[in-house]
């Protein structure tokens, strides 16, 4: 049986404070490490005291996805340690710097009809929240269904796109727990953030892959949900069916709030949260797109290009 420790470490961001897991287990593991700031080192190390581990102990170091939540503390790590990361392939552009978050979605954010001030106060936010670059030496991409091994047992990788487009979850077939990062949280409705294809430059149907991951879930064998927010979900099927329902309002939501003269996803997203700024911008977007992706393939909604900004409409009939 793999010995796992929840650490619980504080961020900077509204999400409240983020788990990370320690599988006191050769290679000693760290699951995802925490943001890159002195609160959140400061708070690790004394954990990992009280597991009687050193920094310098850890050998592995597995990102579920890269947010700087999630992964900032990865760089500083390995520095100490020496540890290799292990991430999705097509995330590790984000920690070596290779992929530039904000020039990959500011075609989509033009295109949402973000007003050009917000997207160059998004472009200053985004400078100053980058994290700590790790060397392609240091990374290691994992595969879906790749097993990782330890002395006391194993995780399997599976891919669950949606909240991020390289987002993995960990299943330890031996106690059927499943460490879920940000897929599936307690009480929080993951984002189905807007990110693009490297390989085709458009943006992905991040809602239906995250609700096909969803589906999926709810095939497996899982005993307990170890999220990377908040606490343990033993009744997890209980969470999935909310999150389900959650999507099916807001799409119904957000195709309420279509008019006759179109209205752009930037329109919609403040409608739906009418105090954003910074960040939550793209957030915001992020939940509007989403909608209106699933709406489009439904034939509820259809789209328009004016002068470079799409305006979304009701689909005739509906």
């Amino acid at each position: 049986m793999l010995p796992v420790y929840k650490i619980n470490l504080p961020t900077p961001y509204p999400v409240g404070p983020v788990n990370v897991y320690l599988i006191k287990s050769k290679p000693c593991t760290l699951i995802d490490t925490g943001p890159d700031l002195p609160a959140s080192r400061r708070a690790l190390e004394e954990a990992l005291a009280s597991c009687r581990v050193a920094l310098q102990d850890i050998e592995r170091i597995i990102i579920t996805h890269c947010h700087p939540d999630h992964c900032g503390l990865a760089g500083a790590i390995r520095e100490a340690a020496g540890a290799q990361i292990f991430v999705n392939g097509v995330e590790a552009g984000r920690l070596t710097g290779e992929r530039d978050y904000f020039k990959e979605i500011f075609p989509s954010l033009v295109k949402a009809g973000v007003p050009p001030g917000l997207i160059q106060e998004l472009a200053v936010y985004m400078r100053a929240r980058q994290y700590r670059q790790v060397p392609k030496s240091g990374i290691l991409p994992l595969a879906d269904r790749e097993v990782l091994t330890f002395e006391d047992g194993e995780l399997v990788v599976q891919n669950f796109p949606g909240h991020s487009q390289g987002h993995i979850c960990l299943y330890d077939p031996q106690s059927r727990n499943f460490f879920s990062g940000d897929f599936l949280l307690p009480h929080i409705t993951p984002n189905p953030l807007m990110e693009v294809s490297p390989e085709t430059g458009r943006r992905l149907p991040a809602k239906k892959m995250y609700l096909d991951g969803l589906a999926h879930l709810l095939e497996m064998d899982i005993a307990e949900i170890w999220p990377g927010h908040g606490e343990n979900i033993v009744n997890w099927q209980v969470t999935v069916d909310e999150v389900f329902r959650h999507h099916s309002d807001r799409n119904d939501t957000v195709y309420r709030l279509l008019g006759e003269r179109g209205r752009t996803a930037y329109e919609i997203a403040v409608a739906l949260f009418p105090r954003i700024g910074g960040f939550d911008v793209v957030l915001g977007v992020s939940e509007a797109l989403a909608a209106l992706d699933i709406l489009l393939e439904d034939g509820r909604a259809k789209a328009e290009e004016e002068k470079g900004v799409l305006l979304y409409f009701k689909a005739d009939g509906n």
